[in-house]
């Protein structure tokens, strides 16, 4: 958990620096509220990926329970059934398989169905936070939907590049945050959601760089 603590640090405090040069260039900005927004979300970052890796109790105390339940189930079947290994014959030893591979199947797929229902938890909540980032991205996005070469409110090449590199900014930040997320989830299949906003992320970004571009022109 160290190494994740200081790339939380890290990201801080690299989006505070960002934060606070947009509220410096750009004080009356939209864009400044959103870069607020990400800051907060990478503060957030401690309590969000306690809530992804949260051990569920509940689901440990039933798979407990349940392995106990069938494992004295299992007893009084062959209690009742009043099986002994000395003198058994094949009726009674087929009998006694076939209750134990029962009582088995059983315990399988109801301890199968407890570790997978807290997997699926945990992704659920990972879903929600990465959503959450996309939906952040997307904002970044229509901020800079109307910021080009053509229609330049700054009226200063320099002042509208260094609004589209803050954008820019933002969106890998925002990616990073999501990167630590599944790497504190360690689930491959954790790794399929967070490309999505990574993809995003890095699409928008080469649209504003293809403008930034122009705009050095």
């Amino acid at each position: 958990m160290e190494n994740i603590r200081l790339k939380e640090e890290e990201i801080q405090k690299t989006l505070q620096a960002t934060h606070i040069k947009i509220c410096e260039s750009f004080p009356d900005a939209s864009l400044r509220q959103t870069s607020m927004t990400i800051l907060n979300t990478a503060l957030e970052i401690p309590f969000t990926i306690k809530q992804i890796t949260k051990r569920n109790y509940f689901v440990t105390i039933s798979l407990f329970l349940l392995i106990l339940l069938v494992s004295l189930s299992l007893v009084y079947t062959w209690k009742k059934l009043n099986i002994t290994f000395l003198g058994i014959n094949i009726a009674d030893f087929a009998q006694m398989l076939d209750a134990s591979f029962s009582f088995l199947v059983l315990l399988g797929s109801g301890a199968y169905f407890l570790i997978s229902y807290e997997s699926r938890a945990r992704k659920k909540k990972l879903i929600q936070a990465i959503n959450k980032l996309i939906g952040l991205a997307h904002v970044v996005e229509s901020h800079q939907l109307s910021k080009d070469p053509d229609n330049n409110p700054y009226k200063d090449a320099k002042m509208l590049a260094k609004y589209l590199n803050y954008c820019t900014d933002l969106l890998a930040l925002s990616s990073k945050i999501g990167f630590l997320y599944v790497q504190a989830l360690n689930d491959p299949e954790a790794q399929s959601i967070e490309s999505e906003l990574e993809t995003l992320t890095s699409g928008i970004s080469r649209k504003i760089w293809q403008k930034i571009m122009l705009v050095q022109r």
